[in-house]
């Protein structure tokens, strides 16, 4: 007689994928848990995670984010709205906070900013951009070395171009605080 192996045993059925714990800090200020839900997003899509970034947030609660758009950002509320941005934006979100986030969009006047949190993320961006702009030519223009080889050279800046903005150093908590010398 044969020994016939036994027939394996079917495989369970999978079961639906839990949404993993969130990345959502809820110890954080609501413009940073925002900042960084738009990140997660464009982790996801950089092209779904702009479009958030360019509304303006006015109400974030437990699972519900509503987000209101200018005329200027017309496109970037296409991008978010069309059934194709939808899903691609919910399942990220879901996937940051931890849970299914409700989005609601509402239309904004251009310049209404008083109303829940203010600007956008790209608005505070270009803000802080254009301020960092400004300082950082003021301070070319008035430096001592450069004045002094313009006054010796005879000559004039036309345009001064600034490239990025000071990233503040990375803390390292597990390094010491003073060098080895």
């Amino acid at each position: 007689a044969a020994f016939e192996p036994e027939p394996p045993e079917p495989e369970p059925p999978p079961a639906m994928a839990p949404v993993a714990a969130g990345r959502d800090n809820p110890n954080r200020s609501l413009p940073e848990r925002w900042r960084a839900a738009v990140d997660s997003v464009k982790a996801t899509s950089v092209r779904h995670g702009t479009a958030l970034a360019n509304g303006r947030l006015l109400s974030m609660k437990a699972g519900e984010i509503i987000l209101g758009f200018p005329p200027t950002a017309a496109f970037h509320k296409a991008a978010v709205t069309a059934a194709a941005g939808k899903s691609t934006v919910d399942a990220a979100l879901a996937s940051h906070f931890g849970r299914p986030v409700k989005l609601t969009i509402q239309d904004v006047a251009q310049a209404q900013e008083a109303h829940g949190l203010g600007m956008s993320i790209s608005e505070q961006d270009s803000h802080s951009r254009a301020t960092h702009e400004k300082s950082t030519e003021g301070k070319v223009r008035s430096h001592a070395a450069v004045r002094s080889i313009l006054k010796m050279l005879g000559g004039e800046i036309e345009h001064i171009q600034v490239y990025e903005p000071e990233r503040p150093p990375a803390v390292l908590t597990d390094m010491p605080t003073t060098p080895d010398d």
